[in-house]
């Protein structure tokens, strides 16, 4: 049988417990003497004053309009000068504007259409998505 022993305290060395309460101010229970170890103060760094921050004084508000031009935009295409009402990235209406016989003015990026050629765009994409969705099965 293994016989189990109680953890008793081992008693330190008097003179050992004297040194470690001077090294780490201990005071508590086990403590040779209640009296804490001098310490010697450490000098005092000056320290410089912070800088008081300048106050802000808010500036009087001056009204300023913009008066943003309302360019009229151009149908982009050829033979038309009327006022654009529809705009659409090239690429996205190019085979439409093929197929509508339309003859556009320049590469530009976006196509500029008045009411009359957006209907003759607008047919031409109608026909383009029902076939795509054909195409794909799905119900037009």
């Amino acid at each position: 049988m293994v016989s189990k022993k109680k953890n008793k305290r081992i008693p330190l060395n008097t003179s050992l417990l004297k040194w470690f309460n001077l090294m780490t101010n201990y005071t508590g229970k086990y403590a040779m003497s209640k009296k804490k170890a001098k310490v010697t103060p450490k000098k005092k760094t000056e320290v410089t004053p912070k800088k008081k921050k300048a106050k802000v004084t808010p500036k009087k508000k001056t009204e300023v309009t913009l008066e943003k031009k309302k360019v009229e935009l151009k149908c982009s295409v050829v033979s038309c000068g009327e006022t654009a009402k529809r705009s659409f990235s090239s690429q996205s209406v190019e085979a439409a504007v093929k197929k509508a016989g339309l003859q556009i003015e320049g590469n530009p990026k976006r196509i500029q259409l008045c009411d009359k050629h957006y209907k003759a765009i607008k047919k031409e994409l109608k026909k383009e998505r029902k076939t795509e969705r054909m195409r794909h099965g799905l119900p037009f």
